[in-house]
């Protein structure tokens, strides 16, 4: 059957990965990332994607070639 066609396209976004950002902590070496559930620095992998850039409010991921952005959620 075709009933899972068409349902996965165009969801391109972080959040369709599966991965949301929990939150950025500023440590004595960098920062830091909790996504989900998981504490990640730059450079490191979470799952097949590779940590490119921890900024204020959001992480840069880099997942086979393609560029996402995962940013915290409120306003806090």
């Amino acid at each position: 059957g075709g009933a899972a066609r068409g349902a996965a396209r165009g969801a391109t976004t972080a959040a369709a990965s599966g991965l949301y950002l929990q939150g950025i902590m500023e440590g004595p070496l960098g920062r830091t990332a909790l996504i989900s559930g998981e504490v990640v620095r730059e450079g490191q992998r979470i799952g097949s994607r590779e940590v490119l850039q921890i900024g204020k409010r959001s992480v840069m991921l880099l997942d086979h070639g393609t560029v996402t952005t995962l940013a915290l959620k409120g306003d806090g």
